[in-house]
């Protein structure tokens, strides 16, 4: 792997983190969307157990899991594409070299990005999933 790259993955991670404890550890964490949800779900849970459910709530509930049941078949399309990255990464990486660009690629460094990616997108696939399951309930 070369310098550029182990750079690239040492940014993304601390990105992440970096996004991950803004939006959930930091002092302005109460200022996000996420928050502002939160507090706006629990209300509601608050009201929907005092009075009977009605069809309104039902279909708020039923959006909230169609929502996030989108995304993760979305995530899990992208695993399947990431697979197929892979069984067919000789024939793209010599159409990557005959390109009129000409790149040279190293097949370990795009293996290994590859399996990132899949990792990344099972990642979100798990997370949006427990999220559909979770989805009403407070955090």
């Amino acid at each position: 792997m070369a310098w550029l790259d182990g750079g690239a993955l040492a940014f993304f991670f601390r990105a992440w983190w970096f996004l991950g404890w803004l939006i959930d550890a930091s002092p302005l964490h109460r200022r996000t969307l996420a928050a502002a949800m939160k507090m706006q779900r629990c209300e509601w849970m608050r009201q929907i157990g005092a009075r009977e459910i009605r069809l309104v709530d039902a279909n708020i509930i039923t959006g909230l899991q169609q929502a996030t049941s989108f995304f993760a078949s979305t995530a899990l399309l992208a695993v399947g594409a990431g697979f197929a990255l892979l069984t067919a990464t000789d024939t793209i990486i010599g159409a990557l070299e005959e390109s009129f660009v000409h790149v040279e690629i190293d097949r370990p460094a795009f293996d290994m990005k590859m399996a990132l990616l899949i990792g990344l997108n099972t990642y979100a696939f798990f997370k949006f999933g427990w999220r559909t399951v979770c989805s009403i309930s407070p955090p």
